[in-house]
Formats: C-alpha cells, structure tokens, sequence
C-alpha cells in the first residue's frame, strides 16, 4: 500500500514538473512502458512458477541474500579498517593521556620512569 502511494506522489510530481507537450508524452510514454515490462514480468513468472516449484525459488532467494550479507559485513569491515587507518586509531592526546594515566603508572614499569 505505501509503495503504490508513494509512486503515485512520484507520478504525480513528474506530471506537475513536466511543462512542455513534450514532457507530458515522455512521462505518459514511461509510464505505459513500465507497465507493458510489468505485466510481461508476472507472464513470465507465473508460467515459470509452474515448472518450478516455489521452494526452489525460495532457496535460491535465502542463498543470495546471505550472500549479499556476508559481502555488506565485508565491506562494512574494511570501511571501518580504512577510517581508523586514516586517523591511526587513536589520536596522539588521547595515547599521551592512557600512557600517563593512573593504571598505567601502577601497573606498567616503563610509564613510571616517564615523566608525564
């Protein structure tokens, strides 16, 4: 329901942006085209879903999108990789601040001979 409401405030704007003769008949020609692709679609699909049965569809379906998944993890990985390399990780403040901190006074020889 939202998606069909959606295109039709979408129509709608490319009828009311479109002021020349010419860009109305662009807009009404798009708008047949996608329908004849439409219906030429579901033919195709509801005479493939006869010699398929619906849980191969759905298998191959389940197999693509863990696929897709597994390469947005990637890539959200290597993203992340890529902006902490940018910066070095932490700023040089903030490893000055940990390496004269308290805890690492008590616990870490090498920081007390430093001086902070």
């Amino acid at each position: 329901m939202r998606e069909g409401a959606e295109t039709i405030v979408f129509f709608q704007a490319l009828t009311n942006g479109a002021t020349e003769t010419v860009e109305r008949h662009a807009v009404t020609a798009g708008i047949v085209a996608a329908a004849i692709v439409l219906a030429a679609t579901f033919v195709v699909i509801q005479r493939g879903r006869r010699s398929n049965p619906d849980a191969a569809f759905f298998h191959t379906t389940s197999f693509m999108l863990y696929a897709l998944a597994i390469v947005f993890v990637g890539q959200g990985c290597r993203e992340l990789a890529g902006s902490v390399g940018r910066t070095g990780g932490r700023s040089s403040t903030m490893r000055q601040r940990s390496r004269c901190s308290g805890y690492s006074r008590r616990f870490n020889r090498s920081a007390r001979r430093r001086s902070c």
